[in-house]
């Protein structure tokens, strides 16, 4: 089957981010290689490939509000430290 595997429409972060991203659906389909099992992959396993390839996509696609809600966090996030010094007085 990994003759036949073609990733189109997964966007354009994806390919950007590709290097990762092709590396564990690699990983993925060698565990499912007929050599390793003894068998073709079955509907259930390409079904299965195409869920993955979705998600890691649509992760790939929250990247940038992900990043911004992250900054947005750490620049207004409680100082711990402070607070403890605080008590100590």
């Amino acid at each position: 089957m990994r003759d036949q595997v073609f990733l189109l429409f997964t966007g354009q972060r994806p390919l950007r981010n590709g290097f990762l991203f092709f590396l564990y659906i690699k990983k993925w389909l060698s565990y499912r290689a007929k050599a390793v099992v003894g068998r073709d992959i079955t509907k259930d396993e390409a079904r299965e490939f195409t869920r993955i390839v979705r998600r890691i996509g649509a992760l790939l696609l929250l990247e940038p509000k992900l990043d911004k809600n992250y900054a947005a966090i750490k620049a207004n996030c409680y100082s711990w430290s402070a607070a403890s010094a605080q008590e100590d007085v």
